[in-house]
């Protein structure tokens, strides 16, 4: 989910990422260690604020979020193969409420 994150709505601070994925910084910070020793993000110098860094995703890493991608999609196309147009609707309507609520919910 970080690097997913990161890939989504990156370049962002170890604070943001923190808050997006309601962890605490500390654990954040280590496993966005992790991702750059795996070359999958880089970090660098924010733009507005020089004394924070900012992770942003690599070729690697969008790569690797491109695969997971891919990998839903098949998942998700093989178990709703048999659904039918209302069945899809009702769970896209559903799970938008699902997701509003869940926003509100945090904020």
């Amino acid at each position: 989910p970080l690097l997913v994150g990161i890939e989504r709505k990156g370049p962002l601070g170890v604070g943001e990422l923190a808050d997006l994925v309601a962890r605490d910084y500390t654990t954040v910070s280590r496993q966005v260690a992790k991702l750059e020793s795996l070359r999958l993000v880089k970090r660098r110098p924010s733009n507005s604020d020089k004394r924070v860094s900012e992770a942003t995703i690599t070729a690697k890493g969008r790569a690797m979020t491109n695969a997971l991608d891919a990998a839903r999609e098949r998942v998700a196309s093989l178990l709703l193969a048999d659904w039918s147009k209302k069945d899809l609707q009702d769970l896209a309507r559903l799970m938008r409420r699902f997701a509003d609520d869940l926003l509100a919910w945090r904020t």
